[in-house]
This record gives C-alpha cells, structure tokens and sequence, in this order.
C-alpha cells in the first residue's frame, strides 16, 4: 500500500472509529445535551481538530511529497466536512463519558453553574485558555520538560555503564 493511502486509512480509522454507546436514561440524557451546549463542547472539539490538522498535513506531506496544498486543502474541507456530519455520533460518545462520571444532580449543578455570570465567563475565555494552555505546554514539554528528564535519562545510564 502507498504512504498516502496507509496515512489516510489510519487518520481514518483513528478519527472514525465509533462505539456503540450505552442508554443513558433520558432525563440525564437532556441534561448532558444541554450541558454539551452550554459550555460549547462541539466547538471546542472542533478547534482541538483544526489545531491538529497542520501537524498532520506535515506528516502527511513527509509520507508523501508528491501532495501538494491543493490537496492538503481539500483533504481539510472534508475532514471538516465529515466532523460536521458525524456530530450525532460524537455527542453520543460524549454523553456516555460525562454519564460514566457524574450524576444527574452532578450535572444538574454544573448546568447551574454555567449559568451564572463566572460561570458564563469561563465559557468565553475557554477556548483561549485552551489555546495559550496548549502552546505553553509545548513550549514548557519542549524547554524545561525535555532536557530535565533527558538529562536524568542520562545520568541513570551513564550509571548502567551506557552513555548517550
């Protein structure tokens, strides 16, 4: 099989698998919706996958250099595309996590909380918050993670008689 099929059967694969989720009792089922709602989880997941994508497009285009940004482009709108009608599918997955975790009366509060002004602020900062999380974690991974555990890795090998 050739890169570029191997690379798109697996981001296919990875992206849309999707489990059958159990019954969740209806009530709580409205609830979780709502709570999905409010907090703008759809979107949020959305902007997760628009993040990832130049990081995928530059393994695709490293399997691949033959693919140019026509196709990149193309491969992006129907990735969009595809989010957009597997939404049904994703909210299923997603109420049967929060129902796994929390309660009715949990979800109850937390639905009131969002509906209090602090709670409706942190809806609008989040997707920022998010954003300047992620890219100072990478900063941070890259920084100060990295070479403080690498240099451990290697003192402990240098200790095993292995050197780096």
């Amino acid at each position: 099989m050739k890169p570029g099929k191997i690379i798109v059967a697996t981001l296919a694969f990875v992206l849309f698998t999707v489990r059958a989720t159990p019954a969740v009792e209806p009530a709580k089922d409205a609830a979780i919706r709502e709570l999905l709602e409010i907090t703008g989880t759809m979107a949020l997941a959305k902007q997760a996958m628009k993040q990832m994508m130049p990081s995928m497009w530059e393994l695709v285009k490293k399997a691949d250099p033959r693919i140019s940004d026509d196709l990149l482009s193309v491969m992006e709108e129907e990735f969009l595309n595809a989010f957009d009608e597997s939404l049904p599918e994703f909210i299923g997955g997603m109420v049967a996590i929060y129902d796994k975790y929390f309660t009715i009366g949990e979800i109850n509060e937390l639905l009131a909380f969002y509906r209090t002004e602090l709670g409706r602020k942190t809806i609008k900062v989040m997707p920022q918050l998010l954003t300047e999380s992620m890219s100072f974690g990478e900063v941070w991974g890259r920084d100060v993670l990295a070479p403080l555990a690498l240099d451990r890795i290697a003192k402990r090998f240098r200790k095993k008689g292995y050197d780096l």
